[in-house]
């Protein structure tokens, strides 16, 4: 997992990171154990904060395994909650390098781009 592997990068420059998925919480505790994440995943099941984000994936249907998938992406959020910077095409350990000020990095658990 690119995160992971850079969650470093972003604490370097002042950054936290979490990752936001539609699993339940046991799912992404279960997850985050196995996988040794060092930083928070947060749940939302229901897709509120992925579609508030623009992330949604309406590929799969309801009903479908992967209904609720988002597309990866990375946000920056500063101190006040306002996203500073939106990547959906860089990697989060680029945007990580390219960012100046202390921010929260929010992405994608399994976003391989």
């Amino acid at each position: 997992m690119e995160l992971a592997e850079h969650v470093g990068d972003f604490r370097k420059r002042g950054r936290e990171v979490a990752a936001l998925s539609y699993d339940p919480v046991p799912v992404l505790a279960d997850f985050a154990a196995r996988k040794r994440i060092p930083f928070p995943l947060l749940s939302d099941p229901e897709s509120r904060i992925i579609r508030s984000f623009g992330l949604f994936n309406p590929e799969y249907p309801e009903g479908n395994i992967a209904h609720g998938v988002p597309y990866p992406g990375t946000f920056v959020i500063d101190a006040g909650g306002l996203v500073v910077e939106k990547s959906l095409r860089r990697s989060p350990c680029a945007l990580a390098r390219a960012m100046t000020t202390p921010s929260l990095a929010i992405s994608s658990p399994w976003s391989s781009t």
